[in-house]
């Protein structure tokens, strides 16, 4: 699916990209040897906190491929694995123009320090594409096709005449919620291919992944048998074995009624067979003078002694 999306430096300070219709956001940190733009780290933490896939960049100086590339890994390294990187590579304020191997230099030296890969950006008449090619990098391309101011464009100018991740085609957009400039993008990549630039893999397992996982071990064949079936067989056999055990029987009473307490069958029967007890403790206590309750009492308490000593167990 296809983004809008802008690119912000410091000549956006304060910008709220709440406020702002955009689908991405690429921003700019440090230029030649020092960070330039004071209010990055605030311009990009709103956008993660927006969900808005975000990418920090440089822009080439020239006085030094490796000073520039650590300056600018050491200003974002607490943004690696959440926001995509990238350098920017043009004529204007740049000592090393003209010299792709100082281009190539830089991109390698960052790909090192933060082991990700490095998004290349630059004008499409002068683009390093053998830099881009051979360092791996995902493409930024700038062409305009006039000053004019501009809101997002559905096909800009020149589009799909040449290879591009991402497409500037605009310095003078003009958006609700910014009263300047904006440069405007269009990204031809997607939410995921970013997560991957930016070493998110979080980001990169979406729904879909999720789902296509579960289906793909639901139907794993293991020994001739779906994962699937061997699931339901086994929650069938826990059933089949939780039936068994219910309705074992144990001396001649359902475990389940032995579980329940006093079962149906045998109730009436000890019923009689207290009652045919109570009577012959009141006969006997009658014929030898004794009080019946006195007896009555004695026997419960020692029947109580008997069954509370009493230890259940089944084989």
């Amino acid at each position: 699916m296809v983004m809008n999306g802008i690119d912000i430096s410091n000549y956006q300070t304060g910008i709220d990209l709440a406020a702002v219709p955009c689908d991405f956001v690429i921003i700019l940190v440090s230029e030649d040897g020092g960070v330039v733009n004071p209010d990055w780290r605030r311009q990009c933490e709103q956008a993660l906190s927006l969900g808005k896939p975000t990418m920090l960049y440089h822009y080439v100086g020239g006085h030094g491929a490796v000073m520039e590339a650590d300056v600018f890994a050491s200003a974002t390294k607490d943004y690696r694995g959440r926001a995509a990187f990238a350098v920017d590579w043009e004529t204007g304020s740049n000592a090393a123009w003209g010299n792709e191997g100082y281009c190539e230099q830089l991109v390698a030296r960052l790909k090192a320090d933060i082991g990700r890969t490095v998004v290349l950006y630059g004008m499409a008449s002068a683009y390093p594409r053998g830099v881009a090619n051979r360092q791996q990098c995902p493409t930024w391309v700038a062409q305009y096709a006039d000053k004019n101011p501009t809101g997002y464009q559905d096909s800009p100018w020149n589009q799909g005449t040449y290879q591009a991740d991402i497409r500037q085609y605009a310095s003078t957009g003009r958006l609700n919620g910014w009263a300047g400039n904006l440069d405007l993008n269009k990204s031809y990549a997607t939410r995921e291919q970013w997560a991957q630039w930016a070493g998110n893999e979080e980001e990169v397992v979406n729904q879909n992944d999720i789902n296509a996982i579960a289906e793909a071990v639901w139907d794993f064949n293991q020994n001739g048998v779906l994962m699937r079936d061997r699931v339901q067989g086994i929650d069938q056999a826990a059933n089949h074995v939780a039936d068994s055990v219910w309705n074992a029987d144990i001396n001649k009473v359902k475990a389940r009624d032995r579980l329940y307490g006093m079962d149906s069958m045998q109730l009436p029967a000890l019923r009689a067979q207290v009652a045919a007890q109570d009577a012959t403790i009141q006969a006997l206590s009658k014929a030898n003078g004794i009080d019946p309750k006195a007896v009555t009492d004695t026997v419960t308490k020692a029947v109580a002694e008997k069954l509370a000593s009493l230890k259940v167990s089944v084989a």
